[in-house]
Formats: C-alpha cells, structure tokens, sequence
C-alpha cells in the first residue's frame, strides 16, 4: 500500500525511531553518543506521537461497536470497586443504572448482569488474596517468614506485608524498572528468585492456609502467585512505585499484569509438546502446514503477550505519571522486544534434544532427524527474519512498525485523553479501566501478525472511541436522572 500525505512523515519518523532504536547497543559505553543518539530519538518519537494523537472529535448517532461498548461497562462497573474495595480510603464512587448503560451502550440488560457478576468475582478474588497476605502476616514469623516462602535459596532476605500484597527482597543483582512487567528483561542475576511460585512455598505453610482459610491446594498456589512478589533490594524503590498498577487494583479487576508470572511463559524454553511439531513436521508431500506457516503460527501468540506485557507497561506507567520516564526508549524497543520473544523458537529447532525427541518418536535414523531438524532451523530463522524487517519510509509494509505505532498510540492517547477536562465527572479511573478491559478482552488470535493497524489496537479504542463513548454515557445518564450516587452528580445543564 503506497503511503501519501501523513502517512508518509509518520512512516519516516517510525523508520528513524527503528534505526535509531537499532544503533544503540553501538553506542551503549559512550555516554556522550548515548546522550545524543537518545535525545534525537526522544525528538522523533515526539513527532510520532503528535501523528497519532487522539482523534474523537466525533457525535456518536447510537450505540459505540460491540467491543467498545463491552470495555465500556466493564469499566463502569469496576471504578466503584477501586473507590471502596480497593483502597484504606473509600471515596465516592461512579454508579449508573443498568437502564442507562443499556440505551448509552447497546448492552442487553441481562449481558449487563453477567459483566456486573464477573468484575464483582474478580473483586472477590482480591478479597481472598488480602485475607491471606493477612494471615501471612499473622502466622509467619519475621525472621522466617522469607525462607518459608523461597525455601532452598540461600540468600538473607526480608519480607513486607502489605494490605493484600507480600513484598520480599534480597540482596541480588538490580533489575531494571522493566523488568516489573516484562518478562523477558535480563534476570540471570537473580538466579532462583527469577520467579515466584506457589507450589514452591514451604508445604506444611501451604496446608496450614488450606485448613485455615477452607482454600484448596490449587486456591492456594493460584493467590500465592497473586500476593507475593520479589524485588531486589538495589532496585525495589523505582520497581515498586510502578507496581502502584497492581496495588490500586487495576490488575486485579482487568487482568493485565495479574498474576506475577502470568507470560512468564514466554522466555521459558520451548519443549517438543509447545512447539507442537507432530502437527507440522511432515515429508513435504503431506498435507500440513510447512515450517514457515508452522512458524508464524508458534509466534502469533507470543506477539500477543509481547504487546500485552508491552501495554500493560505502558498502562502501568501513565497510571503514576503523565509525563514519560526516562527509559521510555527501553519500552518502545520493538526490535528488542521481537528478538527475545522469537528466541526461544529458535533455540528449541536447534536443539540437539529436539533432534533426539523427533527422532525417537518418528522412529527415524538420528541423521535424518538432524537434517530435518537443520531445514526446520533455517526456514525459522528465515521467517524471524521477515518479520524483523525494519519499517520503510515509503510502503507501511512492516510489523514493527504497526507494533512501534500502537505502543506510541497507546502512550499518547492515555496522556491527552486522561488529563483532559471532566465534563463534571473526573474520568481518568475509566480510562485506564477501559483501556485495560478492552486489551484483556482482545481474543488471543487475532491477526496480529498484520502489518496494518486496525480497530483491534487499544491506542485507537482510546484515541478514538472513548470520549464520545463516555459523553454519550453521560448524555443518556442526565436524560434519565439517575447518573451517580449523591456525591458524584453531573451538573443540571452540562448537556
């Protein structure tokens, strides 16, 4: 597809923002070059940003589409819980009836129900994790309290309970502020702290919480995951206020950045069972797919958490602070990104035990599996490779670029969408909720292999949809007179 007008400058700032990105591991121990190289990427991503700001200048002559609408009364329905469950302070909270979601929204009222049911469940599973950080606290003395629940590590740490979190830490090599929500950030320095697990926690503590709380052994495991967290002491501080996300409740009631380890999956090595190579890997006669549609089936769903882990970030960050940190670059490292979620497929086709594996199990000669397994081993590279390529300055031709331009979108649209005027109720909370339910409500195969934006990206669901949304609430809210508690009314005349 040619590029005109916009689209044109927009493409040439993506391709400057992948170059740029690309040649900084050159300049990574000069930091004169550094300093120069970031500050005329800063610059360029600011130009980015302004070509895909929001766009919602726009009446809505009925209901929002279906997903829009969806996202919407998720949020709705979650913001009394971060006003009253979720926090040592209850506050007045957002409340529409279910008559004015359903005309605002086009939401039947029993799917209102359902929606209404499923955030209270999620408040409720918060309510279990907050009993047990409690009990936790009660029952684990502090000097035992850490190798209880990381026993076999040797290392000296401490714990701290919070109001339904535990925070432990240790002396251990500092992780990046990324690292809180990205997997695949380099952790080698933490060793058997990588990851927490609760089926890893001391035995005779985890029956003591089954008998204590009526929880079953995998209730327990499951809110364990969701309560205890580990950060290195050198880097708890910056860690810690970006998991304001989690503390407030976000994750809890959308999903995004709940549990801990929920895509830890994603830097974990690819075994035979995942790589699902019974399905694909045939003589070239068979009718199956081949391995480089075998490939972009394996990276589709690791694309998919990539850019959920990636926004979940973004989300995260925007929620403490309008204005960008200073590793903002770091996020937006698409190419990086790409690489480390690619990996472990690549690692897994040139294994010498994937070779043994399908040999064995094709009762096949060793020689012939390697060969077969080496032409495997190409193709994937091969096809990593495509998908790498950087974006052009004249055809919108690239993934990386489509991806780089959701991030940006994304970021973008929570600043100026979120810090913008209330019409007469604060609506920032919403924001984020919607943001956050229409991400986790994304169906995990989607084409997101595509070069193209589409309606799926959440920066546009923001950018484009979430203002006249809200409006037309509000609109329908004042017509029937009953859009708030006592505390949060709209003004008479706002319309």
């Amino acid at each position: 597809m040619r590029l005109h007008g916009g689209e044109m400058a927009e493409a040439s700032r993506l391709a400057r923002l992948y170059r740029g990105l690309r040649q900084r591991e050159l300049v990574r121990g000069d930091p004169v070059g550094t300093r120069v190289l970031e500050g005329r990427l800063r610059a360029t991503l600011a130009g980015v940003a302004r070509e895909v700001g929001p766009d919602d200048a726009r009446e809505l002559p009925g209901p929002p589409p279906r997903r829009i609408a969806i996202a919407m009364a998720l949020a709705l329905f979650s913001q009394p819980h971060l006003a009253q469950t979720f926090t040592g302070v209850p506050r007045p909270a957002i409340l529409f009836d279910n008559d004015v979601l359903r005309d605002a929204l086009g939401i039947s009222g029993w799917e209102l129900d359902d929606l209404r049911d499923e955030v209270d469940r999620r408040a409720g599973t918060w309510l279990k994790q907050e009993t047990v950080a409690h009990w936790l606290e009660a029952h684990l003395p502090p000097e035992k309290a850490f190798a209880q629940l990381f026993p076999g590590v040797t290392a000296r740490g401490t714990v701290r309970f919070e109001r339904a979190h535990v925070v432990a830490s240790a002396p251990a090599a500092p992780l990046p502020r990324t690292g809180m929500f990205l997997p695949w950030v380099s952790r080698d320095g933490l060793g058997p702290l990588d990851a927490f697990r609760g089926r890893y926690v001391d035995g005779n503590l985890k029956r003591a919480l089954e008998r204590s709380l009526g929880l079953t052994a995998e209730e327990v495991d499951e809110l364990l995951e969701r309560t205890v967290l580990f950060v290195p002491q050198a880097s708890a501080d910056d860690l810690l206020a970006l998991d304001a996300w989690r503390r407030d409740g976000f994750a809890a009631l959308t999903g995004i950045g709940q549990p801990y380890g929920k895509l830890s999956w994603l830097v974990e090595p690819v075994d035979g069972a995942s790589a699902r190579w019974r399905t694909w890997l045939a003589p070239p006669d068979a009718d199956v797919p081949g391995p480089e549609a075998a490939f972009d089936m394996l990276l589709e769903p690791r694309i998919h958490g990539m850019l959920e882990a990636l926004q979940g970030e973004i989300l995260a960050r925007r929620w403490i602070a309008s204005e960008p940190f200073d590793d903002v670059l770091d996020v937006l490292d698409v190419p990086a990104h790409v690489s480390a979620v690619t990996q472990p497929l690549l690692a897994w086709a040139g294994a010498r035990g994937s070779t043994i594996e399908i040999a064995q199990a094709g009762q096949i000669p060793l020689d012939v599996a390697e060969t077969l397994l080496a032409e495997v081993h190409t193709t994937f590279k091969q096809r990593a490779a495509s998908w790498a390529r950087p974006p052009s300055t004249e055809w919108d031709g690239s993934p990386q670029a489509c991806w780089m331009r959701r991030l940006v979108r994304l970021d973008e649209a929570l600043r100026v969408v979120g810090d913008r005027m209330p019409l007469g109720v604060d609506h920032r909370e919403v924001v984020f909720l919607y943001a956050a339910h229409f991400l986790a409500e994304s169906p995990p195969d989607r084409a997101v292999l595509s070069a193209t934006e589409d309606g799926g990206s959440v920066g546009l669901a923001v950018s484009r949809w979430f203002w006249p949304t809200w409006r037309r609430v509000l609109e329908h809210a004042e017509d029937e007179g009953n859009t708030t508690n006592a505390e949060l009314l709209v003004p008479d005349g706002l319309f």
